[in-house]
This record gives structure tokens, C-alpha cells and sequence, in this order.
């Protein structure tokens, strides 16, 4: 397993890699507004792929193994075709993205999300890397991006960067389409009723869709509450201290779901131990370097924002981050249908408290950044907390319907 975890860190460093030179150098070159305006970019992406592929992905991987998958890839076209419509829709009414912007992210969601299912192919396999590199592969291109922009500066736009991400996504998923269809045409195409196997995989794509909502509230709620210039700043800062914690918990859980949904056996001591390590390891760096990093990176833009009190702060929102992934997909892993169900209440209950909260409070007082991070910490450790709890039921449950196992086979 540990081999494995190795396995999804080399394709990840180089998404962090790619990611992180991306992002700091837009966050040089572009005014707070417009870096508020990536932002929502990136959000729009991660949510909307997400909504767009209908759980199927998390549903492949967990039944995939059982030969119960029951989807041709006709129907996930057309399905991620419709969906990324629908959600581009919703967005191009609250941000007034334009008719442009609005064609664009439907090509960028649309590629992506067939590139999140590809990906849940490989990853039943056990092909961790090539399906983490597929899975990230928007995040890979936007080196490309840069390299464009430090040729010509003149294509340094956020309308450029729509284009450029819809062309190359485009281009990516058609070549993952025709060498997987080519190469596993028996896991692709599969044979039953579309229908009987929606039933389940929304299960999924509620909770997944909430959870990624829930997620990326504080970049959707910012600019509607404050303005984004101050999202602007937010994300420099959280991008700087909190990618670590993220992709830490995403390298893990990565790994884990596939092991888990196959009943895989899986050495916990070693997982928590691999944790702790990394977990230790990355916040002595952060520590000693990321104000360093944060002032050279954005050219001092952003220096007068941080203090000890937001370190701290952060340090904390890393390692709840990093824990809420790994809970998640270890939920979706082991949970039933009902218990399933009851998990999907859970992030609805934190979403609606996250927007509530945030609507209430910006009537009483005014939103600094460090108000903002303890205020999303707070939400954050609230459902955590019902997480573990569910996690509880979950073994509790597990562990008796073993011993019933137990005794039929004994009788």
C-alpha cells in the first residue's frame, strides 16, 4: 500500500509543481480582481466536472470490480454533455459570466468530466498514476499556458485562459477516449439498462457535488458578500498554506477507495503513520519558509494580510482538510445506502449552515481575511465532528453484520 501511496505522489508532485508555478504567477501579473476571477475559474471546474459526471465515476470504482457497472459510454457523452449545460446555466446567472465565457467553460466541463471518468477506469486497476495525471491533467495544462504567456505576454487574460483550457481539454479527453476505447473497450462499454445503475451512482454524485460545493463556498461566497479583490487575497494566502493538506488527504484517499470498495485488506498503522510523518514534515516547512515563499511569490503584494494568529489558523484548517478526505472516501467506501443517505443530510445540513452563517454575520460586522479563515474553520470543524460520528455507526454496524456472517457460517 505504502508502494501505492508512492505511486499517486510522483503524478501528484507534478501537479503541485505545475499548479503552484501557474498560480503564483498569475497572482503576480494579475490585479486581486482578476486573480478573484481565476479563482472562481478553478472552482467552477473542480464543481462543475463533478455535477457534470453524475457520480458515475465513485460508482465505478466501488462496482465496477463486481461486473455491476451498467453504463455505455454513449450514454455518459451524452449524459456529461446535458449536465455540463445545466450547471454552466446556473453560473452564467449568478456571475454574469457572458455568452463567450458561457461557451468555453461548457467545452472545459464537458472534456473534464469524461477525463474524471476515464480516470475511475485506471483507478479500479490499481493504475494509480496514469489515472492521478488524467484526473489532474487540467491542472497540468496550464503550465502549458504559461509557457504561452512568457513567450507573448499579450495572451495574458483571463478569456485567453478559458480558450486555451477548452481547446487543450478538448484535445486531452478525445485522445483518452480513443486509446481507452481502443484498449478496454470490456470496461467501458458495458452491457445492462442505464437506469438501474443511475439509482445507485447518484448517491454518489449528491454527496459528492455537495461536498465539493461545500468545499469551495468560501470562493463562491466571497465575491457575493465582500467584493473580489478580497477573494483575490484569500486565495493567495489559503493557496500558499493549504495545497499541502489537500493534496496530502486527496494522495491517501486516493489509494484507499479502490482498496476499500474491494475489500482489500489495508494496513491502518501504516496509513496513520504515513499521515503523521507527512503532516509533521509539511507544517515545519510551511513554518519556517511560506511567508518567505508568500512574499517573493506574489512580490510582496500580499504581505501586510498574514500574522501569526492566520498561520495558525491555517495549520489547523490544513489538518482538517487533510482528515475530511480521507473520512470522506472511507464513508464512501464502507457506507450502505442508507447510511449513505444520512451522510448526503449531513453536507446538505453544512452546506446551509456555511451560506446561512455567512449571510447572517456580514450584517453585523465587517469581513477582515483572518475572520473569514476562523469563520470557515469553525464551519469545517463542525462537520467534521458529524463525520466521525457516522464513521462510528458505520464500523459499529459493519462489525455486526461480520459477526452475523460469522454465525450463519458456524450454523
Amino acid at each position: 500500500m505504502i508502494a501505492h501511496f508512492i505511486q499517486v505522489a510522483i503524478p501528484v508532485f507534478l501537479v503541485v509543481i505545475s499548479s503552484i508555478i501557474f498560480t503564483l504567477f498569475m497572482g503576480v501579473k494579475l490585479t486581486q480582481s482578476e486573480f478573484g476571477d481565476f479563482a472562481l475559474l478553478k472552482t467552477f471546474i473542480l464543481i462543475g466536472s463533478t455535477f457534470s459526471i453524475l457520480g458515475i465515476d465513485n460508482y465505478y470504482i466501488r462496482y465496477g470490480q463486481e461486473n455491476k457497472s451498467k453504463i455505455r459510454y454513449l450514454h455518459i457523452i451524452l449524459l456529461t454533455a446535458i449536465l455540463s449545460a445545466v450547471f454552466i446555466i446556473l453560473m452564467s446567472i449568478l456571475y454574469d459570466l457572458g455568452i463567450e465565457k458561457t461557451i468555453l467553460l461548457w467545452i472545459i466541463l464537458f472534456a473534464n468530466s469524461n477525463l474524471l471518468y476515464f480516470s475511475s477506469v485506471l483507478r479500479i486497476k490499481l493504475k494509480l498514476s496514469p489515472s492521478k495525471l488524467m484526473y489532474n491533467s487540467w491542472k497540468i495544462l496550464l503550465l502549458g499556458f504559461l509557457l504561452i504567456i512568457l513567450w507573448d505576454g499579450s495572451h495574458l487574460s483571463i478569456v485567453n485562459l478559458y480558450y486555451y483550457l477548452a481547446l487543450t481539454l478538448l484535445i486531452t479527453s478525445g485522445l483518452a477516449i480513443s486509446i481507452l476505447l481502443n484498449r478496454s473497450k470490456s470496461n467501458i462499454q458495458v452491457k445492462h439498462s442505464l437506469l438501474s445503475s443511475l439509482k445507485e451512482s447518484l448517491s454518489f454524485w449528491k454527496i459528492n457535488i455537495l461536498t465539493l460545493l461545500f468545499t469551495g463556498l468560501d470562493i463562491l461566497i466571497i465575491p457575493l458578500i465582500i467584493d473580489k479583490s478580497s477573494l483575490g487575497s484569500y486565495h493567495a494566502v489559503t493557496f500558499i498554506y493549504l495545497t499541502g493538506f489537500s493534496l496530502l488527504g486527496s494522495i491517501v484517499a486516493f489509494v484507499l477507495f479502490p482498496y476499500i470498495s474491494q475489500n482489500k485488506l489495508v494496513n491502518w498503522k501504516a496509513v496513520l503513520s504515513f499521515l503523521l510523518f507527512s503532516i509533521s514534515i509539511l507544517i515545519t516547512c510551511l513554518f519556517v519558509f511560506a511567508q518567505d515563499i508568500l512574499s517573493l511569490a506574489y512580490a510582496g503584494k500580499y504581505d501586510n494580510i498574514i500574522n501569526h494568529y492566520i498561520i495558525i489558523l491555517l495549520f489547523m484548517f490544513g489538518i482538517i482538510q487533510t482528515a475530511h478526505v480521507v473520512s470522506h472516501f472511507y464513508i464512501y467506501a464502507k457506507a450502505s445506502q442508507h447510511e449513505l443517505s444520512i451522510y448526503f443530510k449531513l453536507v446538505l445540513g453544512s452546506c446551509l449552515l456555511f451560506i446561512t452563517s455567512f449571510l447572517i454575520i456580514s450584517q453585523l460586522i465587517e469581513y477582515t481575511i483572518i475572520i473569514i479563515i476562523f469563520h470557515v474553520l469553525i464551519v469545517w470543524i463542525i462537520k467534521y465532528c458529524f463525520m466521525l460520528h457516522l464513521i462510528k455507526n458505520i464500523n459499529k454496524e459493519a462489525s455486526v453484520n461480520n459477526l452475523d456472517i460469522l454465525q450463519n457460517n458456524l450454523d
